[in-house]
């Protein structure tokens, strides 16, 4: 009985012993060694991407374990931050890197929505805020407070064969859902329907090419080419 009692008191003083070399030597492991030092961005525009590792370096020192990164305020505002890469993956490499993932998302124009300050908007029909208006991407105004998948379809037709036609404008606005009013570059407004939207820009493409405005008894300000017939007012 006394041999088991000393071999049961060996074992608890060698576990206890064991405890206190493993528990603070994975705690050095965890907190010391394995946490992020490097962070490495992989995309096929690796100079931009480079570039958009410059604010994720706020990470280094965190531990690689335990925390999830997409939760992260730096790494949220990657992904809204309308950059033209969406961040597909985050990969963590022993010891000490941190892999970010990005994939070109081009946008494609700038919406402003109802009550909302101006967005960027991705192929992919995803919202970046920003804080500047981009003079190269087309403007749009809806008087919704959503942009539903839908209607960003309708509206990358109506930006594509309004570039297929070589038709050049200044902004789009949509009302009451499916009405389209297009600013062409000389003030000249032109009324579209969300459907048919290939249609009626052939019409519209034909009218530019064939009608003398200066001939005409009175100036033209608006062309309606939801008709068979377009009307000019």
């Amino acid at each position: 009985m006394r041999v088991v009692k000393e071999h049961l008191k060996v074992s608890v003083f060698l576990t206890v012993l064991l405890l206190m070399i493993v528990v603070p030597g994975l705690t050095w492991l965890f907190t010391q060694v394995l946490v992020v030092q490097q962070v490495e961005c992989l995309a096929a525009d690796q100079v931009q991407a480079q570039q958009l590792c410059v604010t994720l370096t706020s990470l280094k020192g965190q531990s690689l374990f335990f925390r999830d990164f997409f939760q992260e305020p730096v790494v949220k505002e990657l992904q809204q931050a309308g950059s033209g890469f969406a961040l597909v993956k985050l990969e963590k490499k022993l010891p000490n890197t941190l892999r970010v993932f990005l994939q070109e998302e081009p946008l494609v124009y700038q919406v402003l929505l109802l009550d909302q300050p101006v967005q960027l908007v991705s192929h992919d029909g995803r919202l970046f805020k920003t804080d500047d208006q981009q003079s190269s991407l087309p403007m749009i105004y809806l008087d919704q407070a959503e942009l539903t998948t839908e209607r960003h379809q309708q509206l990358l037709e109506l930006l594509a064969v309004l570039d297929q036609q070589q038709i050049e404008f200044k902004k789009i606005e949509v009302f009451d859902q499916q009405q389209v009013r297009v600013w062409l570059l000389d003030n000249k407004t032109v009324w579209f329907e969300l459907q048919n939207i290939s249609t009626q820009a052939q019409r519209l493409a034909l009218v530019l090419k064939q009608v003398n405005w200066s001939e005409l008894e009175s100036p033209v300000s608006e062309i309606d080419v939801r008709f068979k017939l377009p009307v000019l007012r």
